[in-house]
């Protein structure tokens, strides 16, 4: 069932589907990544990582932000640590873009509709770019081109973190779902999304794809629910 990656459709793609339940799914997203996704564990990697290039400005933009709350957790992690931000959320669905406007107006995060290969064809580039739970819409042979794009906009380095194709991920997400996330579209995506997801394994080949190119890279699986991919240009 988990041995090959699925390439289900998921109900909140549809650009018709209920909005009531598309923006609960938008809301649910926090606690669902606060729960799974070790979202302060990646923030502060980021931030410890600024600190070792005696540098003083966090400069982020994540690609895919859906709900916005990982870059709001970025921010407050800047905050923690000492560093200026300079945060951007990109988005292609503009729906997600509305969301986050509203939700984090006051917030000095930029959200803007775009999406990654357009960034990287007009050259635009951040010090780091951050891919969470995004890398599972691309069918397999678009990933290469995914990690080119990335490489390519981030100057210092991205992070990828994406959902780990396993029966005891889907058990538990069922379980955790059944029990919390009611009147969205997040339990039957999230279940469809985990059929989509990667293996270690296959992490592990991206990880050594970028490390022949000359990059460090590190690649882990953070308890309950997240694979991640950290790689960082060497200084030269």
């Amino acid at each position: 069932m988990f041995t090959k990656r699925k390439n289900i459709p998921e109900l909140m793609d549809d650009h018709n589907c209920d909005p009531t339940k598309l923006k609960r799914t938008f809301e649910q997203f926090a606690s669902i990544n606060k729960f799974f996704g070790a979202s302060g564990f990646l923030c502060r990697m980021i931030c410890k990582d600024v600190l070792a290039a005696n540098a003083s400005i966090l400069e982020v933009c994540d690609i895919g932000c859906g709900g916005g709350d990982l870059l709001d957790l970025m921010l407050k992690s800047a905050t923690n640590f000492g560093l200026k931000a300079d945060i951007t959320g990109i988005d292609s669905d503009q729906r997600s873009i509305a969301f986050c406007q509203s939700l984090y107006a006051s917030s000095e995060v930029r959200f803007i509709c775009d999406d990654l290969f357009s960034l990287a064809k007009r050259g635009q580039s951040f010090g780091y770019c951050v891919m969470s739970n995004v890398l599972h819409h691309f069918a397999d042979e678009k990933i290469s081109l995914v990690i080119d794009a990335l490489e390519s906009i981030s100057d210092r380095g991205f992070l990828i973190a994406d959902l780990p194709r396993s029966e005891l991920a889907w058990i538990g997400y069922a379980i955790y779902s059944f029990l919390f996330l009611h009147g969205s579209f997040a339990r039957i995506d999230g279940l469809r999304s985990i059929r989509r997801g990667f293996t270690k394994r296959e992490f592990k080949l991206f990880a050594n794809e970028l490390c022949r190119r000359g990059y460090i890279v590190k690649t882990g699986f953070l308890f309950p629910g997240r694979l991640y991919l950290f790689c960082r240009k060497i200084d030269k």
